[in-house]
């Protein structure tokens, strides 16, 4: 209610709600239904009076953005009348399709008002990167400059849509062309004006010592001491103002001002004049429209120049809410909702099926030779290469759970509940096991589904695992919880099953920052990096802040980079995405991390940075294959860097890039969150 808006809370595709409302009197008009869109809605389509006017509108954004549907042109009859709203598909998030109204609206024809009146559109005189977080928009602006340069920098707010053409463009160092909506020059900090913005109709100027249209042969205004001046051409309605005595000269004619002094003058703009300033306009329109077209062919392509382009094949399309993808020993493993699809390497689909309850994640048990499927309705079901279901688990919470009392932990608690993560590895006895994360609770599994053993993990459902290896050659398990109490792991013995916190912290002599439910963690990589012959765990820190780690295989912090605060808690929002390879041949890994800002990073095996490399979009997703870094961004942008971070080859698929999936036979699988599923060749480069 505090929002303003009814929340159909829909975790799946199909739930509606509908409300009546009634028209004193016939009306005609567009009919726009507001909307709140944010990172936990979805599609929608919306009937009115059981005609559908709006087919699978997207209601998602990265942060909260009020948003208008247009239901199209309508009489609409005195009386009831009914409007429904349906969930019809995922696009961001593949957990929710949620849906935020706000209000009904009907616009009639030649009546002004309406939520049109309130867009405005922020525009900037030079290509900036602009994000928005915890609802701060900023604007980053990464041209070059000198040591001790100063610059100008223009801005506009005009009423109009994002769709709209920019309203603002650089035409010189101290110049810019507006739309007001008007075509208008604006000048700032030059000798003639602290501020002047000059179109057909008006001049309006601060500081104002000179102003000489373009081809005019004498100023069209000369003043002894800076003023501050508006001249509506079309009434012909002069104000000047002064702080000092002055005496300015406007189109010929002399006006004195006293110290402090307002004076209002009825005086006609030349024809001559007027000319040469449509002439002006016209010539810096042009121009205006020139740079801004040049701009956009640059940003279009979001690449350096002479990128080889890499071939996509397109092996699936608008597959609603993508959850997860693993790659087979023959094929690739794909889920989006209830679907779980098996492509061969040749992108034909080998077999399909649908399951009761959406699916959450997906692994690929090497040592069973089976395809897990962790669903929302608690239920792991395991499959053979063939598609035939071999078992079917239901997983339970740990009695100790319920004695806890602490209901916000539950399966029944929003979010909490369903499968969370699956794994699987050697453990007990060198047996191989498979792990079931879910609400405070790890279930460990044999090869045919029976339950090995259940244990309660205090706070929140397992989602990340991996093993590292003791001194004495067996596996402890490491498990990353979100949502979670704090982002310490839990450490399973593999003798008892008895679980510790672990693998928390940073080295001394560094501020160690954590929190309450503020943190998560992006990947949990075990790999020697510096090549010392032990095994260490590197790991991200996501959330409120941000930082990655390298520790010993005894838990001890040995490395740390901090990336800094942020404003969210999302499951990788700031820190995406880490991978971990040896790219120098040196013996010793190099760290790669892909961050909210647009940069790759890349860190020695002491968390030191050794370069970055700025990307046309945030980047969501990494891969190594051999020497070559794959990044997926949030613009569909696919780029390929070498070893030093210099960019080789690019490619562009629909939507934001969320799975990158190596292959047998060196193939990359792609997964975006608009449902393209896609394959690139094996990535050439000098190793």
């Amino acid at each position: 209610a505090s929002l303003g808006i009814v929340l159909l809370r829909s975790a799946t595709p199909g739930p509606w709600m509908e409300t009546t409302f009634e028209l004193k009197q016939t009306v005609q008009g567009e009919v726009l239904l507001d909307t709140l869109k944010y990172r936990d809605r979805g599609a929608v389509s919306v009937f009115l009076d059981g005609a559908l006017v709006a087919k699978e509108a997207d209601g998602y954004a990265a942060d909260v953005v009020p948003a208008q549907i247009s239901l199209g042109q309508h009489a609409l009859s005195a009386g009831n009348h009914t409007l429904r709203v349906q969930a019809t598909g995922y696009t961001g998030d593949p957990e929710h399709c949620y849906a935020g109204i706000a209000a009904l609206r009907i616009q009639p024809k030649g009546v002004p008002g309406g939520l049109a009146g309130q867009v405005f559109k922020l525009s900037w005189s030079d290509r900036t990167e602009v994000t928005t977080v915890g609802g701060a928009v900023t604007s980053q602006w990464r041209g070059p400059v000198r040591q001790g340069g100063k610059g100008v920098f223009f801005s506009f707010l005009a009423a109009g849509s994002a769709e709209q053409a920019d309203a603002c463009v650089r035409l010189d160092e101290r110049r810019a062309f507006l739309r007001l909506p008007e075509p208008a020059i604006a000048e700032a900090a030059t000798a003639e004006a602290d501020l002047l913005v000059a179109s057909a109709h008006r001049l309006t100027a601060r500081g104002l010592r000179r102003y000489q249209p373009e081809g005019a042969p004498e100023p069209l205004v000369a003043a002894r001491e800076p003023l501050a001046l508006d001249w509506d051409f079309s009434s012909g309605r002069l104000s000047l103002s002064s702080t000092t005595a002055n005496e300015v000269v406007v189109a010929g004619q002399k006006v004195a001002l006293s110290a402090g002094e307002a004076q209002k003058v009825s005086l006609p703009l030349p024809t001559a004049s007027l000319a040469q300033i449509q002439q002006a306009l016209v010539a810096a329109e042009a121009t205006a429209v020139r740079l801004r077209q040049e701009q956009q062919g640059t940003q279009a392509s979001s690449f350096p120049p002479g990128l080889a382009n890499l071939p996509v094949t397109t092996w699936a399309e608008k597959l609603s809410g993508i959850a997860d993808m693993v790659a087979m020993p023959d094929g690739l493993a794909v889920a989006a909702g209830t679907s779980l699809r098996v492509f061969g390497l040749d992108g034909k689909v080998r077999w399909e099926t649908a399951t009761e309850g959406p699916i959450r994640v997906l692994h690929w048990w090497l040592e069973a030779n089976l395809l897990l499927v962790g669903c929302r309705d608690e239920k792991v079901l395991a499959y053979d290469r063939t598609g035939a279901l071999r078992w079917t688990f239901v997983s339970e919470m740990d009695p100790a759970v319920f004695r806890a009392a602490k209901t916000y932990w539950f399966k029944s608690a929003p979010g909490h509940e369903g499968i969370h993560g699956l794994y699987s590895g050697t453990f007990d006895g060198g047996e191989p096991r498979c792990f079931v994360g879910s609400a405070c609770t790890l279930e460990v599994l044999d090869a045919k589904g029976g339950l090995v053993r259940r244990r309660p993990i205090f706070w929140g459902p397992g989602k990340l695992f991996a093993m590292l290896p003791r001194p004495d050659g067996k596996n402890e398990l490491l498990i990353a919880r979100w949502p979670n109490g704090t982002d310490n792991l839990a450490v399973v013995n593999p003798d008892t099953f008895a679980d510790r916190r672990d693998y928390y912290g940073v080295p001394d002599g560094q501020t160690m920052v954590g929190g309450w439910t503020a943190q998560n963690r992006v990947s949990l990589i075990v790999q020697d990096v510096d090549g010392d012959g032990s095994q260490e765990l590197v790991s991200a820190t996501n959330g409120r802040w941000n930082r990655v780690t390298v520790f010993a295989n005894d838990g001890t912090p040995r490395a740390n980079a901090q990336f800094g605060p942020a404003g969210g808690t999302q499951f990788r929002e700031y820190l995406r995405d880490l991978a971990v390879g040896d790219l120098d041949g040196d013996g010793k890994a190099e760290i790669l991390v892909a961050e909210w800002g647009g940069l790759v990073v890349a860190l020695d095996c002491a968390c030191q940075r050794l370069w970055s490399y700025r990307c046309p979009a945030p980047p969501r997703s990494l891969c190594l294959v051999g020497k070559q870094i794959l990044v997926g961004c949030d613009d569909g942008s696919l780029l390929v860097l070498g070893p030093e971070g210099q960019p080789t080859g690019q490619a562009r698929v629909p939507g934001r890039i969320r799975w990158l999936v190596p292959l047998p036979g060196k193939q990359m699988a792609v997964g975006t969150d608009a449902g393209t599923v896609a394959v690139v060749p094996p990535v050439e480069g000098k190793d």
